[in-house]
Parts: C-alpha cells; structure tokens; sequence
C-alpha cells in the first residue's frame, strides 16, 4: 500500500546520500503524530454521472444529489528524519485514519440517452480509509529558516450503500440498493519554506509553507451480487459501470505549532495546527470522451484542516569531521 511506497521512496533518498552519511554526525529524530481532522472532501458537492443496465434498457444518467457533510476523526502513523552535513535533512511522515461520510435527500437527474428527467430519494454512506504522507530533503539556508522539495502520496479507499427510491417513470416508483468501492491515489511533487521562531529557552514556534501537484487516478467496482432493483412489475436486474478516472490536484498546506524540546531526555513535543487546500481539474467532454469514474469533481475544492499533536526523540550516530 502507499505506506511502503513511502517508506521505499525515504530508503532510496537515504541512498543517495549514503556517502555523506558515513563520513559525518547523523541526527536520527523517530516518532510519531497523530491528527484530529475535519475533512471536507470535493466530493461533498454530490453530482455524479454513471452507466447503467436496468432490464432491457441502458442509460447514461447524471444527478445532482444532496450533498455529503463535514467529517472528522484521528488519523495517525509514524515520523522519521535523518539530519547530516549540519545543514541537510531527509524527512517522512504518513498517517492513516478512517471517516464515515453520509447524505439523505432528493436528488434531480437526465438520462442523456432517453432524454428523459426525473428525481430520486436517496440515502447515502461512505466508509473511507484515508492515507496522507510526505516525503522531503530540506536545506538550512538560516538559523531558523528551512527550504525543502520532496514528493507527496495520499488518497483513499470508500465502501459505499446507495438506497433510494426512483420516480423517474412517476407514478411507477421503484426502489434500488447498491453497493461499491472507489480507489483514489494521487502522487505528486512539492515545494516548501519552515521557519521556527525561539520564544523562550527550548520553545519554538513553527511556521510552514508549501505547494503541490498531484496526479490522481480513480478506479470504481459496483458489487453485482449486493445490487438490485424493485418496482411495481416485480425484481429487477441492475448493473452499474464505472470507467477508470482521473484528475489533476493542486493547492497547498499552512501550518503552525509550538515545539518544546526537554534535553535531557532528547524529546521534543510539537503541538499546532494545519490546513490543506486542493484543487482539482478533471475533463469532462462527453459520455465517451470523459475522465469521471462517478464522482464529478471539476472546479472543486478539498479541504483538509486539523490539529496535530507530535513526539520525536533525536539521538547521534557516527563523528563530527574534524576541521
């Protein structure tokens, strides 16, 4: 999964700079973060499009459905940074959680085929398990002030339950269930500043900029036996597909905190917070020239905001080269 793609892409970083390493001091800071983060994904403005077989009939349906709300909850996993040359640092951080999104409300669509409209009732719920990491080398250009690039991995996997009544054919009013997942994984280079401002003996505020680019691909698969129809003439068979998709992120991520170093026990404390805005650009031509696996999420934006509580413990290894 994206975590070992992570922790792969801070092996081979090291690598690089292996030989470095093995002449001088090396500062190796491990621990670990956890976030508590209200997550407010593009999709929260619900339209979506789909393919689907009803019987003997086939259409190409777009909706614009009641919007999925706010969520929150921890995400959490592992810090790593190795310091060397006095100046350079090779640094990853990946966290993992899960949230829960869910609507309930009408919902208005067009078969594009068919040309036919109608509305629909609709319960949603979407389980997800999201994943965020980054991966950087940074440079101390100052004292107090770091410039950093690196390569960035998030994304997310969703179950999802769709219940709803239809009343397109109105007064012929059927009722449907389906079931599914979606994969989402975008990759990405970035750009950042940090600088730390000492406030009192071992207390800094911290300071955060950065940029990024993403490639995002989106892979949707309806679950055939968990789907299903019923209306007045009796059941009836439903199948749903979802083309691969993709689409373009970017934005970027403020944060702030305060960090509290004790010495003796060669720990530091960091407690602040942060914010990540994306946005996204996705094609949409036609029903065959298109990049949307369901979700249309073109001019959108995800924001991505929290609090952050961390631990690192720093120790040395090898020697100073002498002057």
């Amino acid at each position: 999964m994206n975590m070992k793609q992570t922790a792969l892409s801070l092996t081979l970083i090291a690598a690089m700079f292996l030989p470095a390493l093995s002449r001088a001091e090396t500062t190796i800071s491990l621990g670990g973060t956890a976030w508590y983060v209200w997550w407010k994904p593009a999709w929260s403005d619900n339209r979506w499009q789909g393919y689907y077989l009803w019987n003997d009939s086939a259409g190409y349906w777009n909706e614009d459905a009641k919007d999925f709300g706010l969520s929150s909850n921890i995400m959490a996993g592992p810090i790593i940074s190795i310091g060397f040359l006095d100046r350079w640092s090779i640094s990853s951080v990946a966290v993992l959680g899960t949230m829960s999104h869910k609507a309930s409300g009408v919902g208005f669509g067009t078969d594009v085929i068919s040309r036919t409209a109608g509305a629909t009732h609709k319960d949603y719920s979407r389980r997800v398990l999201k994943w965020d990491s980054d991966t950087t080398v940074g440079c101390a250009v100052h004292k107090y002030v770091k410039l950093y690039a690196g390569f960035k991995a998030q994304g997310y996997r969703y179950q999802e339950t769709i219940h709803y009544y239809d009343f397109t054919a109105f007064p012929d009013i059927s009722i449907d269930h389906s079931e599914g997942t979606n994969n989402v994984n975008c990759y990405g280079p970035g750009l950042g500043i940090s600088g730390s401002i000492p406030l009192v003996e071992n207390l800094y505020m911290v300071i955060g900029l950065s940029g990024v680019v993403l490639w995002c691909t989106e892979r949707g698969n309806t679950a055939l036996s968990r789907t299903y129809g019923l209306e007045s003439s009796g059941f009836v068979f439903t199948c749903f597909y979802m083309p691969r998709g993709k689409f373009l992120s970017y934005g970027g991520t403020a944060a702030l905190s305060l960090a509290y170093t004790i010495a003796r026990i060669n720990t530091t404390f960091s407690l602040g917070g942060r914010y990540q805005l994306l946005y996204n650009r996705q094609k949409r031509g036609n029903m065959v020239h298109s990049d949307v696996t369901m979700n249309i999420i073109d001019g959108q934006y995800d924001h991505f905001a929290g609090i952050t509580l961390s631990v690192l413990y720093t120790f040395h290894i090898g020697k100073r080269e002498q002057s």
